[in-house]
Formats: C-alpha cells, structure tokens, sequence
C-alpha cells in the first residue's frame, strides 16, 4: 500500500465518521457491491467504494441525507434539508426604508426590466446587523447583500433534489432552489412561498426571488453587468 492510498483509506474513515450512521454497519452492503473483482489496484476499489457507501447512505438514511445537503452553499447562504419547515418567527417584519437612492449595487448591477417589468420599491433592510438592499417588481424581488457581510443567511427545504446549480453566462456558479423554503437569518425565520436563485459577483451576494422558472431566473441574472 502506498502513502497515497494509506492517505485515502484515512479520509474516507474521517468521512464515515461524519455522515454515517454509527449504528449502521454498511461492510455487507459494499462487500456485495463489490464482488469478487480482482484487486489490481487498491485506488480505484476505494474509490468504488466510497461512492458506494454514500450512495447506500443518500438511499437509506435521512441523517445523512441532511448532512451531506448541509454542505449547500453560496456566499453567506447555507442549505439545510430539513423533515419539515421550521415554525415562522411571529414578530414584525425588520425596519427598512424606501428611498430612491437606496444605498446598494449600481444601477448597472439591476436586472433588465424588460425581463422583469418596472421597478416598484427600492429598499434598505437590516438584516441581523448587516444591510440587504431589496429591489421589488411586479413577479420577482431583487436582493443584495455584501458578499464580505458576516451574517449566515440558512435556507431550509423539505426535499434535497429541489436544490440544483447553475451557471451564469460569466461563469459566476450559482444555487436554484426549487419552490417554497424558509430563511433564517439569527432569529428570525419567514416562509418563502417562492424559488430562489443566489450567485455571487462582483463583491456582493445577490438573490433574485419570484414564481419564475429556473431559466428565467437564469437569463435575469445574466441581464445584469
């Protein structure tokens, strides 16, 4: 054996420690998976291995199903799947104010309204001691945040497979959530009856809201410089 492959054999320990079950013993399940394919080298059965042990995992368990989605994430935004909502906070709405020269991105950094219609408020909110700039139209809210904010923005949803990437045109990786979730940001949570997409550019973290398809979302979030 290797240096290399004493390394893997540690890591994938490291990552059954963290993701499985400990009551679990899932030695059968990859022994069967196996088979008797001849060992001509031990990297690519541990490789096999490992993603046969987090398959079995995805499959069988919820914990680690929500472990591993917990791994989602852009920017300040983390995704956690979760077995169902987490309760509303029953409290006011935070203080924002709406001014014409709502202190935020450019007006180059807008999406095109064309694809959105006309801009019906521009806000300032606070947002657990940081600033999030909003921009509402008519389908779709337009938000902003610095992407150097230290504020952790947790988005939870009840099924894991409506989280997806994507991909701007520039190349700015990105996060669709798929329908309805909740955000939680310190504590207060609010129901988000809507999909989300969440990219990052430019030195700040931006989120476009609304009853809107992923490809449209897409095609607004590539509208802006």
């Amino acid at each position: 054996m290797t240096d290399a492959d004493e390394l893997l054999g540690h890591r994938l320990a490291d990552l059954r420690d963290h993701i499985a079950p400990t009551d679990t013993d899932l030695a059968p399940a990859v022994r069967t998976a196996i088979g008797r394919a001849p060992v001509r080298s031990l990297r690519p059965l541990a490789a096999a291995a490992a993603v046969i042990v987090i398959a079995v995992m995805l499959t069988a368990f919820a914990p680690a199903r929500t472990a591993v989605a917990g791994w989602l994430g852009i920017g300040n935004t983390r995704v956690d799947v979760v077995d169902s909502f987490p309760e509303a906070t029953p409290t006011t709405p935070p203080p924002s104010s709406t001014t014409p020269g709502a202190t935020g991105p450019s007006r180059s950094a807008l999406p095109d309204e064309t694809l959105t219609g006309p801009v019906l408020a521009r806000e300032t909110q606070d947002l657990a001691g940081d600033e999030e700039f909003l921009v509402r139209y008519a389908d779709v809210t337009f938000s902003a945040t610095s992407a150097e904010s230290e504020i952790t923005i947790i988005k939870s949803v009840t099924d894991a497979q409506a989280v997806t990437s994507a991909i701007v045109t520039d190349g700015s990786p990105a996060l669709w959530i798929d329908g309805a979730h909740t955000r939680t940001v310190g504590d207060i949570t609010t129901l988000v009856e809507a999909s989300t997409l969440i990219w990052v550019r430019g030195g700040y973290e931006y989120r476009l809201t609304g009853d809107i398809s992923r490809e449209l979302a897409v095609m607004i979030a590539e509208s802006i410089e």
